[in-house]
């Protein structure tokens, strides 16, 4: 999953309300079945909006609901939301899929914002997440096409909200109301209980800038009571319809035709995804955690070879010693 997957102002993108049952499937080469889907409803369309002036936000209107996104080349991050009645600023935003990812990556943090819903009352919500591609492999089309190089982004999420008085917190804050840091979500989700856990699973396929297909569910944390459930198909040819200046991905579904694609940057295996260079062959995951403030890379080699692993951070490099083996787990601390 690269940068060919970024949201894009100007796009305008139809999609489906679908049946869908595949979604506990896991692991490489997968074959995710959509040829018995059925179609729920097929009335949706969203459109991605932006300035020349700042090309990195992008909204997604949907309907009376609009969504604003960081669409950078570093990934994808929520930064607000807002409907008829209501409206979320995040203050620390979710990041939803960093770029690049491979098969076995993963990143886990926590997110904050605060906004309101209608005019009488002041919202508070705050949680944390871990997003990981847990599958690789290829999608059977409703169509009976099939497509390869798919990969499955499962985000698992747990969601704390606090409500009170707009007037109440004017009162004791006048117009700044002071939003709630790191150290504070963690406080209170140690001690608050939550609201509802998500999951949200979306399929990415090579060749095309928007998932395949989406799925949500949340459940009440407390009682496990259903709340929302759903799953949205946006279909490749009418991804190559509507998206026809998509040159980025238009060259990538040349080069699978003509059998010569060889993804960029991490050099995936060509069927299921994962992270492999090709001489000598290393196989590895990278793990994020924000809220241990650590990154873990674990590698392992087709023969022993001597690795040296680099992180780079906007303050500092950090370097572990070189190291001859056939495989490796490395935790660098980023608290500085």
């Amino acid at each position: 999953i690269g940068a060919d997957h970024r949201l894009r102002a100007g796009d305008e993108l139809s999609r489906e309300v679908v049946t869908f049952d595949g979604s506990e499937t896991s692991g490489r080469s997968v074959v995710w079945d959509l040829q018995d889907m059925e179609v729920l409803d097929n009335g949706y369309l969203t459109c991605y909006t932006g300035a020349d002036v700042a090309p990195w936000l992008v909204a997604a209107h949907e309907g009376l609901t609009s969504r604003q996104y960081l669409s950078a080349d570093g990934g994808i991050s929520l930064i607000g939301q807002s409907t008829p009645t209501s409206q979320m600023t995040y203050d620390i935003p979710e990041q939803l899929m960093p770029l690049p990812l491979c098969y076995g990556d993963s990143i886990t943090g926590i997110y904050g914002g605060a906004g309101s819903y209608g005019d009488k009352l002041f919202v508070r919500e705050y949680g944390n997440y871990r997003s990981r591609v847990d599958g690789t492999g290829s999608m059977l089309l409703p169509d009976g096409d099939t497509l390869h190089y798919v990969c499955r982004l499962t985000t698992d999420r747990m969601v704390w909200a606090e409500t009170a008085l707009a007037d109440s917190m004017q009162m004791v804050y006048g117009d700044s109301i002071p939003a709630y840091g790191e150290d504070s979500i963690r406080r209170h989700m140690a001690t608050d209980v939550p609201l509802q856990r998500v999951r949200e699973q979306r399929w990415y396929a090579a060749g095309y800038r928007y998932p395949i297909l989406e799925t949500l569910e949340s459940r009440s944390a407390t009682d496990d009571r259903l709340i929302t459930k759903y799953a949205l198909y946006y279909s490749p040819a009418e991804q190559e319809r509507q998206l026809a200046y998509d040159e980025e991905n238009e060259t990538i579904r040349t080069l699978i035709a003509r059998g010569e694609y060889h993804p960029e940057g991490l050099g995936h295996d060509t069927r299921s995804g994962s992270c492999e260079d090709a001489d000598p062959v290393i196989d590895y995951t990278l793990e994020q955690n924000a809220e241990a403030r650590t990154v873990t890379i674990r590698y392992s080699l087709d023969a022993s070879a001597t690795v040296r692993c680099v992180l780079a951070v906007k303050t500092k490099v950090m370097t572990l010693p070189p190291s001859s083996s056939t495989g490796m787990t490395a935790t660098w601390p980023c608290s500085a």
